[in-house]
């Protein structure tokens, strides 16, 4: 037993256990505990929300990572029938360093008339260890027309699922079934402009004659897609938040039992 006589000198006698003096166990009001009920509510949605948001941008289509399709065109280049060579062209681009590696999801060509009726465009990525000398080496993934054509004027996309690493050359190689006449043209810009993620740039592009390299070209008008992947680290972080919206949703479920 001990006695209080703190709070204005009025006396209380507690029995029964060892209590400090001056320490009191206060039950919180029912307003209070709504209150403490909304807030841990509030706070795990928001967790979630932040969880959702970030595996949706991990695991959907990718942003822009390098363009130049929107540029103004100011020349032309052909895949396929070129004064009677077969004509292939290979296009360069390098990533950039923002993330540890990236997932390819899609590549645009902005295309303009072709010349008689080419067919059998084939598009290849190949990566650094592609051979420049005989547009050879290190296949990755081969492209998909998802929309447009390449047979009319326009934009056409092409789908592909591959994994990038960073700062590293990729290549795009395009080639066609040779027919005397027959070609695929694309665009190419009058200017150097990009946009994009930082560090992604296009390289040295090149014609081939028959197979054997025969000039650099420019750019061609192009739109590569990607989506960062982030460091597992970084995975692993989001997934401690998760347990800890988890933990907090219920114990506010608790509360309010």
């Amino acid at each position: 037993m001990w006695i209080d006589t703190a709070g204005g000198g009025t006396s209380a006698v507690r029995h029964g256990g060892m209590f400090p003096p001056n320490v009191y166990h206060h039950k919180a009001s029912p307003t209070m505990k709504t209150l403490h009920i909304a807030s841990f509510r509030g706070l795990t949605a928001a967790l979630f929300l932040t969880l959702a948001s970030f595996f949706a941008g991990v695991s959907t289509a990718g942003a822009q990572a390098l363009s130049n399709i929107d540029e103004p065109t100011g020349g032309l280049t052909l895949v396929g029938d070129n004064g009677g060579s077969a004509q292939s062209i290979v296009i360069n681009f390098i990533t950039g360093a923002s993330a540890p590696s990236f997932d390819l999801t899609e590549v645009d060509f902005l295309f303009d008339s072709p010349d008689g009726s080419p067919s059998g465009l084939t598009i290849g990525l190949y990566g650094p260890g592609f051979d420049v000398n005989t547009a050879t080496g290190d296949f990755i993934a081969s492209l998909t027309l998802a929309s447009g054509g390449p047979a009319t004027a326009g934009v056409s996309s092409f789908s592909v699922s591959a994994t990038l690493a960073a700062d590293t050359n990729y290549y795009l190689k395009l080639t066609s079934d040779h027919t005397a006449g027959s070609a695929y043209i694309l665009q190419q810009p009058a200017t150097t402009t990009t946009t994009g993620l930082p560090g992604w740039a296009y390289g040295d592009n090149k014609a081939y004659f028959n197979g054997l390299p025969v000039a650099s070209i420019g750019n061609v008008n192009t739109a590569i897609y990607a989506t960062a992947i982030p460091e597992p680290a970084t995975c692993i972080a989001f997934a401690g938040v998760a347990v800890l919206g988890l933990g907090l949703w219920r114990r506010a479920g608790r509360r309010a039992a």
